[in-house]
């Protein structure tokens, strides 16, 4: 019996230990942020980061955006590339995509690249990901409106 109990116990500071640490893993996942250097654009909507602070690199993507797969590709890229490339950057994480790649909010020397991407008409909207981010979608209809871009 003292041994089914110690089991039971065990079992249960497990449980209590994964949920613990699986709740600070999603704080950390929802208010994580990486200041950086960008190192390299590996096309309009993702970019490899050197984290300043713990020297770790990291993949990240734009939130909620897609590069052209089409003519306006390369143009896309170099316009990140503009934006950003060299320069200090702030990452809020929002999420982890398929490949585990961070994926969030960029703030480039001061610019919201997220925003000026859609607003240079380079990236579009992925719809999947917009839920609480219907200003992306606005800017991507104001770029559209302007045939600014991939939208002329």
């Amino acid at each position: 019996m003292n041994r089914l109990t110690g089991s039971r116990k065990f079992r249960s500071l497990i449980v209590v230990a994964l949920s613990f640490l699986s709740t600070l893993a999603g704080a950390a996942l929802r208010d994580g942020t990486i200041d950086g250097r960008v190192v390299s654009i590996n096309d309009g909507t993702t970019l490899t980061v050197l984290d300043v602070n713990t020297r770790v690199v990291h993949k990240v993507r734009l939130n909620a955006l897609t590069t052209p797969e089409n003519r306006w590709s390369d143009r896309s890229k170099q316009s990140l590339h503009e934006m950003c490339a060299g320069k200090a950057v702030t990452v809020r994480v929002i999420r982890y995509d398929s490949e585990r790649n961070k994926v969030g909010d960029v703030v480039c020397g001061g610019v919201n690249a997220n925003e000026e991407q859609l607003r240079r008409g380079f990236v579009k909207v992925d719809a999947q990901f917009t839920r609480g981010f219907d200003h992306l979608t606005k800017l991507e209809k104001e770029a559209i409106a302007a045939r600014r871009g991939m939208w002329s």
